[in-house]
């Protein structure tokens, strides 16, 4: 009978070797469908007084079958390399009310994990295999447009509408830079924006229109906040001549 190994379990054994004040072993929890019997869950495996804290074992295992039901305890792990423990280390599960484990995996190196049984001590077929949740998760990262690496390239009609939009934007632009004087204020204002041109050095070439519109659009907000600045004194002018 083979042995799937799921990614959740691989990532929590990972997980427990990197703690390393934790004890070594820890509980495999499986099901079986079929002929197969398959590795779905993990947890580090608490000591007390340096035995198998079996009350630990047994909370967490009332709490995980409530929410996967279709579980059980079918194995230890270790993230030590060693040998598989004698029999009498499996049979504190039986004296403590609980099975005795099935399966021992040697963890110590989780791209060679080693699966041995519990009663024969004969090692058995390990399989790695995702579940439908990882394949799941797989496959939207590969097709999803908005988890690839690289940027997708806009097509043709897409970069049509994108030269025409920036086209009406500077003749909008152009428009009203061209409009003759409205007054004192806005004289001020064109002489403002003809400073930040005057200044700007980085458009180097008239051809580029992107760049051109770009460079428009930082200028039409900076004259925005000119012409906001220039209603709220013109607000505050007035009603300080109303108070007098």
């Amino acid at each position: 009978m083979p042995i799937i190994l799921r990614a959740t379990p691989c990532i929590h054994i990972v997980d427990h070797q990197a703690r390393t004040a934790l004890p070594k072993y820890g509980i495999l929890l499986g099901k079986r469908p079929a002929c197969n019997l398959i590795l779905s869950e993990a947890f580090d495996l608490k000591e007390r007084n340096g035995s198998p804290d079996f009350e630990f074992l047994r909370k967490k295992l009332e709490l995980l079958l409530k929410v996967s039901g279709q579980l059980s305890m079918v194995g230890v792990y270790s993230t030590e390399a060693a040998d598989v423990p004698d029999r009498s280390f499996f049979e504190q599960f039986s004296n403590n009310g609980f099975p005795i484990p099935e399966l021992f995996l040697k963890a110590s190196d989780i791209e060679n994990i080693q699966c041995f049984s519990v009663q024969t001590g004969e090692q058995l077929q390990l399989l790695f295999a995702p579940g439908d949740a990882e394949s799941v998760a797989v496959s939207t990262i590969q097709n999803h447009p908005n988890y690839t690496q690289e940027e997708q390239e806009l097509s043709q009609k897409n970069e049509e509408i994108l030269v025409l939009s920036l086209a009406q934007l500077q003749n909008r632009v152009q428009k009203i830079l061209q409009e003759g004087s409205k007054g004192p204020e806005h004289d001020r204002v064109l002489v403002h924006l003809a400073q930040l041109l005057t200044n700007y050095k980085s458009l180097t070439s008239e051809d580029n229109l992107q760049l051109t519109t770009s460079h428009l659009c930082l200028l039409i907000a900076q004259l925005s906040a000119v012409n906001f600045a220039s209603s709220q004194i013109n607000r505050r002018i007035t009603g300080l001549s109303k108070t007098r």
